[in-house]
Formats: C-alpha cells, sequence, structure tokens
C-alpha cells in the first residue's frame, strides 16, 4: 500500500511496517527538496495519522534506523521519477522461446592427486629400515 499524496516535492519516501497484537503498525517516512520530513502512520492498511516538520537528511536517515531498532521492516520505496517501487511494471518474464541468459555455473574446485616422486629411507642390507623415511613431493 503506497501512500499516493506525498508532499509536493518529496524526493525519496520509505514505507516501513510492525507486527503488533492489533494486527500491524504502518508508518511513512518522507522528505522533501525543502528540508520537510513528513510522517505517515496507523494499523496496517489505514494510514490515517499525519506529521510534517523540519529535518535533514541525516535526521530522515535516523529516524529510518529507530524504526528497525523497533522492528519495522521496509516494505515499499519511492524515489522521484520512479515512483513506488510496488507500483513499477515487472522486469520483462523470459520464456523458452525468448532469449536468455544462461544461468552462471557456481565452482566446483576439482581434486587433483597429490604425486609422490619417490620415497627415500635409509635401510639395511636385509632391507629393514633403519632410519626415517623422507617424501619428496610434487607440487
Amino acid at each position: 500500500m503506497a501512500i499516493n499524496n506525498l508532499a509536493q516535492g518529496t524526493t525519496e519516501a520509505i514505507h516501513m511496517r510492525c507486527p503488533s497484537s492489533s494486527g500491524g503498525k504502518d508508518w511513512v517516512g518522507s522528505i522533501t527538496s525543502n528540508g520537510e520530513l513528513h510522517t505517515f502512520w496507523g494499523k496496517t492498511g489505514h494510514i490515517s495519522q499525519h506529521a510534517a516538520k523540519p529535518a535533514t537528511k541525516n535526521g530522515y536517515i535516523s529516524l529510518i534506523s529507530e524504526k528497525a531498532n523497533k522492528g519495522y521492516v521496509i516494505v515499499d520505496r519511492f524515489e522521484t521519477g520512479k515512483g513506488w517501487e510496488s507500483q513499477q511494471p515487472a522486469p520483462p518474464r523470459y520464456t523458452s522461446a525468448s532469449p536468455s541468459t544462461p544461468s552462471p555455473q557456481p565452482f566446483v574446485p576439482t581434486a587433483q592427486p597429490v604425486k609422490i616422486l619417490r620415497v627415500e629411507a635409509t635401510a639395511d642390507e636385509a632391507g629393514q629400515a633403519t632410519g626415517p623415511s623422507t617424501l619428496v613431493w610434487d607440487f
């Protein structure tokens, strides 16, 4: 649900929602090009309250952070020239007849055997090991 009556000059807005025992709370914050912060709030689906005050972009961002810390999550965004994301047309879907980009394949490393070139060991005349063996690796 987007707010269709944002203040004139709104550059961006965010719609957030938080669950509650009464079914949920919605909050919309927006900022205008002339430095006004507008907030709208109410029960989910019934935003009926509105307030406005002077603010900076940092104040707007801070308020969004406060709402997130209280359990609100983003459900929609508004940008000048684009409108609400939820109301933008969906990107085209590819069908089997449409050209498509192949999906990137995940990188799967292949195991390579380690080659042992030789084992050096000292042994007596009877073939019994008399000293430590040394492995010589080929990397």
